[in-house]
């Protein structure tokens, strides 16, 4: 202890008059608050509409979502709900869960039961895709959305520690001259945490993530809105916005966590990261004989990250021990990396013949100290015949027996509902990424099948002895706060034949942060950078794509009143289409299109008028689909009351 001391006065840079003013060494609980400045990062997220609670779930989210969203919880699900969260999954009636997904409610169900939700979407399909994720179990939230087919998932951290991985690039020996230093009764001293709870960034990020796909979504519609001619039948619009969103929106959160040594082993920094995966994928096959033939997966990805529970700020205090006063700062991200990869469903291994196409390779590209970049990427598939997914959720899912335009319903493995098929001219698809964050660089370091980005952090803390604790922490935000990357790219898959087995593919979503941490007791001679790397990854089953032929279905309403309930079955009675999908009515001389059923099918189709039953007529009451073309039903020419 004595050596310390002199070499602290002789240093001249650590404060003798310091050591004196504090000849008792402080408890871990009488460091000063004052000595951490946080950065705070506030959420205020307009939703739509309201939130409603279940009473289980009430006590554990009010507080939470009431600050998120400046808003306090319906006390009855009505016309204005946008969010509904339930403790159980029999909170509701499953038919009325239906009917709230199909009116564009977000649905969450609190620390849920993966068999529970399982048996869920078995009853009622119409609940949209379901990504099948044996984390359900582990999870405080899954959630679904029928305006994006979207489907989130919330880890529990204390179910998920054994996912957090942290490497120290370096440790910190043992100080020479402190002789109580790695004393095994001295107390451990932690970096002092903040006051927000992990449950706030969770349900923060899902929130951003969630209005960020309702602000595209109505993008979309307002598009739509404005392409559509005066005059023309809402119907159209409505098919406009459901092509425009013929697309599976899969999303997972996860925490890094960093528990290391800074001074010696009783002296640790613990922090945390919440990150947020999320992609919108729109699964597509070209017929043989096409131009372009074969799968394609085109992908728009945003991964962030959340470095405010990371970062612990500033301060200072005494060691143990002796009189020592060590002085810190971190722990601040340096770079922050996201990659997506295609792999196989059965062995996890990269697809050996996925690859970017020219007109599809990642963007954004690489940009340097560029505050305002903005960067689009186009790919039409010209003159070909596009199928859409099979949506099935696990590697066994077989081929769909029939299929819509893309729409925001969900297809079984066994085929039930869905963007099963989508015979169309042509398909085109655009994105823009746009960066407007200050004080971060985009690196883009796509290599093979793999679509990969890093932000690289500028202007970070560094060593000044005049500041306070003798650290300057500047002015930017971006290391200490929420960071997003927002990257398109395509994968085309070639030589997929026609009316084979789909193969089930997986992406793999990998994240990985770098942070630095500075400390020091005897002024710059003992300054010390640690640097400091936590990972997060996970797989997701991609929807199957649909690769049978198929044909359109179209039902003309020639007869002078309203038609509704329009319903499509197989031969066996099985129902192809959800009976919510055209049960509006829609009046005399409009055309329905019913969607891209499998030419091998033998359909069925009725409707309703005047409060009764029609059923097609015609080929012993058998429609047969043909390929790549349209086939016109006329009501009252083709029908005859059941």
């Amino acid at each position: 202890m004595f050596a310390a001391v002199l070499i602290c006065c002789g240093g001249g840079l650590a404060s003798c008059s310091e050591n004196a003013d504090n000849p008792v060494d402080p408890k871990p609980s009488e460091i000063n608050p004052e000595d951490v400045n946080l950065f705070e990062f506030e959420w205020d997220f307009d939703l739509p509409g309201g939130f409603y609670l279940s009473s289980g779930a009430y006590a554990e989210l009010k507080e939470t979502l009431s600050d998120l969203t400046a808003e306090e919880p319906q006390m009855a699900i009505n016309d204005n709900t946008y969010l509904v969260i339930l403790d159980k999954v029999s909170d509701l009636p499953g038919d009325r869960l239906v009917e709230l997904y199909q009116d564009g409610v977000t649905i969450g169900f609190s620390h849920p039961k993966k068999a529970e939700i399982d048996a869920l979407y078995e009853k009622y399909p119409e609940l949209g895709y379901y990504c099948n994720d044996d984390d359900i179990d582990r999870s405080l939230l899954f959630a679904i959305s029928s305006f994006n087919n979207g489907s989130y998932i919330i880890p529990d951290p204390e179910k998920f520690k054994e996912q957090f991985t942290a490497e120290s690039d370096n440790t910190d020996p043992t100080d020479p001259t402190d002789p109580g230093a790695g004393d095994p009764n001295e107390p451990i001293v932690y970096a002092p945490d903040d006051d927000h709870s992990l449950l706030y960034f969770y349900y923060g990020m899902f929130l951003q993530d969630l209005t960020s796909e309702q602000a595209k979504y109505d993008d979309k519609i307002a598009q739509a809105r404005a392409m559509t001619r005066a005059g023309e039948k809402e119907d159209k619009l409505s098919a406009q916005i459901k092509r425009a969103e013929g697309m599976v929106h899969i999303g997972k959160a996860g925490v890094i966590e960093i528990n290391q040594t800074y001074f010696r082993k009783s002296y640790n920094h613990q922090g945390k990261a919440v990150v947020n995966l999320c992609c919108d994928v729109y699964p597509l096959h070209v017929y043989e004989g096409e131009n372009g033939a074969g799968d394609y997966y085109f992908m728009d990805m945003t991964a962030s990250i959340n470095n405010e529970t990371m970062y612990k700020g500033k301060g200072s205090y005494w060691t143990g021990g002796a009189p020592v006063k060590i002085r810190w700062c971190g722990a601040y991200a340096t770079k922050f990396r996201a990659s997506s990869t295609l792999i196989n469903a059965n062995d996890d291994k990269e697809v050996a013949n996925a690859m970017f196409t020219a007109e599809g390779f990642p963007i954004p590209s690489t940009v340097i100290k560029n505050v305002n970049h903005q960067e689009s990427k186009n790919f039409t598939i010209g003159c070909g015949i596009s199928g859409g997914y099979d949506g099935g959720s696990s590697s066994e899912s077989k081929p769909g027996e029939a299929g819509q335009d893309p729409t925001v319903e969900k297809l079984t493995s066994e085929g039930s509902w869905g963007i099963k098929a989508s015979v169309n001219p042509s398909w085109s698809w655009t994105d823009t990424k746009k960066w407007d964050v200050k004080d971060v660089d985009i690196e883009n370091q796509t290599t093979g099948n793999s679509a990969a980005w890093a932000l690289i952090y500028n202007n970070l803390p560094e060593f000044k002895y005049s500041e306070e604790s003798s650290f300057k922490e500047g002015d930017s935000r971006a290391f200490r706060s929420t960071t997003t990357i927002r990257g398109s790219w395509v994968w085309y898959i070639p030589n997929v034949r026609d009316d084979s087995q789909p193969t089930p593919r997986r992406l793999k979503m990998e994240a990985s942060a770098d942070y630095g941490f500075q400390r020091f007791w005897f002024g710059y001679v003992t300054l010390k950078e640690f640097k400091w790397n936590a990972k997060w990854d996970h797989i997701f089953t991609l929807p199957t794509i649909a690769n049978y032929r198929a044909g359109n279905l179209i039902l003309k309403n020639d007869a002078t009143k309203f038609i509704s309930n329009i319903m499509v079955y197989n031969k066996d009675g099985k129902e192809l289409i959800s009976k919510y999908r055209f049960q509006n009515s829609y009046p005399a001389g409009q055309e329905i299109k019913l969607g891209a059923f499998k030419c091998t099918n033998d359909l069925i189709v009725k409707f309703k008028m005047d409060g009764k039953t029609y059923v097609y007529k015609k080929n012993d009451g058998y429609v047969k689909p043909i390929f790549k073309d349209n086939v016109t039903l006329y009501a009252t020419e083709d029908f005859k009351e059941e």
